[in-house]
């Protein structure tokens, strides 16, 4: 062995041991599924070389998606070319969802959205509910619909075309989209994004919480990137309208004054999942 070739496996040493047990088995998966793709990969991450194993691998992404979709998933799902993009096909659920970029699919598949894993929510608790959903993405307002909810009430400002085109492919027309950011005028966020922003055309995709709250919701789903900020500073009696809340808290300081504000409105919290030390998932439920 030469010097070249040592320090080569030196660094795939070292890479094993800065990943996460998650990695370590995709990466020991990966090898088992096909040795030509495991070099391949290894040789991109090391050299920064691209290569080509059924879709072009140029990101840690595209790699985690071929993982997941070929060699895990494949039985449930199927991607096929559809007009100007992309259908994608989930046999479980009978969806199809359609997207211009075969790259949006990448959340649906390895974070489990359509089956609400990191939420840890089942149909008994959506049946016949009717549902807020506040960062709706693509996906969690048609698995909703798919659960038999009653009414889903969806606030998505980014993909809300795509969502309705993605609706009436499936038949669906129980969820009512809404193309609003939702935020309270006191938080520090909505402040942020004023400063940044051409004021008055976002002023025009906000909405406040208490529109929001208006009507009567058993369940509320927050997942907005920052936009639960904006709870802190809604009145304890709106929050009580809605028995059960899943959100997605950004930050650490952040988590602790969410969890004290629903504390105070007479709620428990539990925390069911954790994306990393500042992205965390929470259940609150009136005690």
């Amino acid at each position: 062995m030469n010097l070249s070739e040592l320090e080569f496996y030196l660094k795939i040493i070292e890479y094993f041991f800065k990943s996460n047990l998650n990695k370590l088995y995709i990466i020991f998966s990966t090898f088992l599924f096909s040795p030509k793709l495991f070099f391949l990969e290894v040789r991109r991450r090391l050299f920064g070389k691209n290569y080509k194993f059924i879709f072009n691998i140029d990101s840690n992404a595209a790699f985690y998606f071929l993982y997941y979709f070929y060699v895990v998933k494949n039985k449930r799902y199927e991607i096929r070319k559809y007009k100007s993009g992309y259908i994608l096909i989930d046999k479980k659920l009978n969806l199809k969802i359609f997207s211009n970029n075969f790259f949006d699919f990448i959340p649906i598949v390895v974070e489990n959205s359509l089956d609400l894993y990191e939420y840890k929510l089942n149909k008994k608790e959506i049946k016949n509910k009717r549902i807020l959903d506040i960062g709706g993405y693509i996906d969690t307002p048609l698995t909703f619909s798919k659960m038999w909810a009653k009414k889903v009430v969806v606030y998505e400002p980014i993909y809300q075309k795509l969502l309705l085109k993605n609706l009436k492919l499936n038949k669906i027309k129980n969820v009512i989209v809404k193309p609003y950011y939702v935020y309270s005028s006191e938080s520090k966020e909505l402040k942020e994004w004023l400063k940044y922003r051409k004021l008055k055309k976002l002023k025009r995709k906000i909405v406040s919480w208490k529109k929001a709250l208006k009507e009567k919701f058993d369940l509320a789903k927050v997942d907005c990137e920052g936009c639960e900020e904006g709870l802190l500073y809604v009145n304890n009696k709106l929050l009580q309208k809605v028995p059960v809340w899943i959100i997605e808290i950004h930050g650490s300081r952040l988590r602790k004054k969410i969890i004290e504000k629903f504390k105070d409105a007479g709620f428990k919290e539990k925390l069911i999942f954790i994306h990393n030390l500042e992205n965390y998932i929470y259940r609150f439920e009136r005690d």
